[in-house]
């Protein structure tokens, strides 16, 4: 009963015997070897595009919780870095978007959830919008768990609740707002809503208990997919054999690949999560997607193989093994390695921060410390964010763990993803202390 307690803690905004899709078993037992050369060549990627320095959404940029920003202090003095500004937005996990000069992020406090425009300098408010809205505190302390979308003049968010809101970005005014469990008949989720919006050309696309799309500008239903129990994570932009953009995200039954036009299903990958807490997002690795899931659910690698014009899309297994159980925070990819934290939130002291090589699946090194926290990526380098606060600069190097410096952001539990923009980095607690420290 303690385990299933902790189970139900935590979500936020994080075997197949055969290698066929829909062919795996719910528990993932039994691992799947790699053919590293095959691996290598599937995994190998692009350098990812280089950034201006926002960080407009969920995991950056590109939602690989990946930012190419340089010129930034990696060198930190003994004392740590200089907090310009702390701000309480109220309980929840939501992370910070950054863009136009402006840090965007949600809160909860006494029944209502407040959007808040607070300037990236200063922390001054610019605007806030709040409406009634509860907790969803199942065994946690609740409030949202999605991050806001900067998209042009907009910017989306969610609620806990499932209030899908499009504000005008320079004022704070309502554009249009629907009411996700009204729109498609589904219930609030057991631990709210945390989809954090996804915008491929006009399309807004979010995981509510199967994909859906609505139209940015409307909010008019574009299309709505498959129905599946509701993941805790976010969809990403997948690239198809052709060229055509995709989406994939990981719910609570399976890792499913839609066709972003009209929400098409061309693929399935069953995978699941003990208790249902599916919270993490799936990892684009060149053509491979890498997926992971809490309490000892472990990863995999699999392959997108196919095309819609001969040969039908299925999801072929590279690896499975249980390397990186990722509870919460997504894992990070970078120069054929992976890199997070393995582990769960209610055994803290055996969490890992792990170095997992992409072409083999096996661990490369691990170090713990940081409990149930975070991992980002900025120029090489990763940001680890402690569950107790305190934040490290950590080479992300194949050789060993190497830590470049550290100091302390706060107090209180830390479960939402740093953020870097622009020399500035953002973090977050639990009770909702933003603390912004000047790293340029």
């Amino acid at each position: 009963m303690l385990r299933f307690l902790a189970a139900m803690s935590w979500v936020l905004a994080a075997g197949c015997g055969a290698l066929e899709v829909g062919d795996v078993s719910s528990s993932q037992d039994g691992a799947v070897e790699a053919d590293p050369t095959r691996v290598a060549a599937t995994i190998a990627a692009e350098p990812p595009p280089p950034t201006d320095g926002d960080w407009p959404g969920f995991r950056g940029p590109h939602r690989n919780g990946i930012s190419t920003e340089s010129g930034w202090r990696t060198e930190w003095p003994a004392e740590g870095l200089k907090r310009l500004w702390s701000v309480d937005v109220g309980a929840g996990y939501s992370a910070v978007a950054v863009a136009g000069g402006r840090a965007y992020t949600l809160g909860n406090r006494d029944g209502r959830e407040t959007v808040y425009a607070l300037d990236a300098e200063t922390g001054r408010e610019i605007w806030k919008y709040s409406y009634a809205c509860g907790l969803v505190d199942n065994l946690h302390p609740g409030g949202p768990g999605a991050t806001p979308t900067v998209d042009g003049n907009h910017v989306y968010t969610l609620s806990k609740e499932g209030h899908l809101h499009a504000f005008e970005a320079a004022t704070g005014k309502v554009a249009w707002m629907v009411h996700l469990p009204n729109e498609f008949d589904v219930a609030i989720a057991e631990w709210g809503f945390t989809s954090s919006p996804l915008v491929l050309g006009e399309r807004l696309i979010l995981d509510i208990g199967g994909l859906v799309a609505l139209d940015k500008f409307s909010g008019a239903t574009l299309w709505r997919g498959e129905k599946y129990r509701v993941g805790y994570g976010s969809p990403v932009a997948v690239k198809g054999a052709t060229g055509e953009t995709l989406v994939a995200a990981l719910t609570n039954d399976a890792l499913v690949v839609v066709e972003s036009s009209d929400g098409r299903q061309i693929a399935k990958y069953d995978w699941t999560a003990e208790y249902a807490t599916s919270g993490t997002t799936p990892v684009v690795c060149g053509k491979a997607i890498f997926i992971s899931v809490g309490y000892h659910g472990g990863c995999a690698l699999v392959e997108l193989q196919g095309d819609k014009v001969e040969t039908p899309y299925r999801l072929e297994t590279l690896y499975r093994n249980d390397s990186m159980s990722n509870h919460m925070a997504t894992t990070v990819f970078w120069q054929g390695r992976l890199y997070g934290i393995d582990g769960n939130s209610h055994t803290p002291r055996q969490c890992k921060l792990v170095c997992l090589d992409g072409a083999t699946g096996k661990r490369l090194w691990e170090q713990r410390g940081f409990g149930c926290g975070s991992v980002t990526l900025v120029d090489g380098k990763l940001l680890v964010l402690g569950d107790e606060g305190h934040l490290s600069l950590v080479a992300a190097s194949p050789d060993g763990f190497h830590e470049l410096a550290k100091c302390t952001v706060g107090d209180g539990r830390f479960w939402t993803t740093p953020v870097l923009a622009r020399g500035r980095i953002y973090c977050r607690s639990e009770a909702g202390e933003v603390t912004c420290l000047n790293a340029r």
